[in-house]
């Protein structure tokens, strides 16, 4: 059994996928992004283009949403997931898992490494934004939990950070959760007052 440090000593790992589809067991991963910040606030990411086995399955919504061209991933560097695999799992190990909605990114990831014939459990302790923002922002008047809803509730704008790419939507959840977690009732406060209805 590896060791596993103090729960409070744990990197937090911000995790998204890009994907063809939403059923990780029919879909694959397009492109993946983490983000592990250690205790000590040291900060490393890790980024890249996950080449699809069946680039003609992509269902045509995930790809208005992220843009999948084969010819551009491949210009991009974009690997085989099984040539990432080892570098993936190294990262994400003994991490706790944050993002929006972990869930789905988690089962994609074990569907992955399932098909190489690896068995892996990520996503068994996760942190969702989803529920961060339930607890803050819906009493609020937030009515969507949407990564983007809540970005435009928050005015959390990030130059470069792109929406529905992965490092993209990492850094977007990263502020979102330091937002929150540093939440003041007079930053609720003033959250209500700027996204009062007329």
């Amino acid at each position: 059994m590896n060791y596993q440090p103090p729960m409070r000593l744990r990197p937090l790992c911000f995790l998204d996928t890009e994907t063809t589809g939403l059923d990780a067991n029919s879909c694959e991963i397009l492109s993946i992004a983490i983000r592990t910040v250690t205790a000590d606030s040291g900060t490393y990411d890790y980024e890249t283009l996950v080449m699809p086995a069946h680039p003609e399955r992509i269902h045509p919504k995930a790809k208005a949403v992220n843009g999948f061209d084969e010819n551009v991933w491949a210009l991009g560097g974009a690997k085989p997931f099984s040539a990432v695999a080892e570098t993936i799992r190294s990262r994400l190990d003994g991490v706790i898992i944050a993002g929006w909605n972990p869930k789905f990114d988690c089962d994609f990831l074990n569907a992955e490494f399932a098909r190489l014939g690896i068995e892996t459990r990520f996503g068994y302790h996760a942190i969702d934004g989803t529920a961060l923002a339930w607890e803050h922002l819906v009493p609020l008047g937030l009515d969507s939990l949407s990564l983007d809803n809540v970005c435009k509730f928050l005015r959390v704008e990030i130059p470069g950070a792109k929406a529905h790419t992965a490092m993209g939507d990492v850094l977007r959840t990263q502020e979102v959760f330091r937002l929150l977690r540093n939440a003041t009732w007079f930053d609720r406060m003033r959250w209500a007052r700027q996204n009062r209805k007329p």
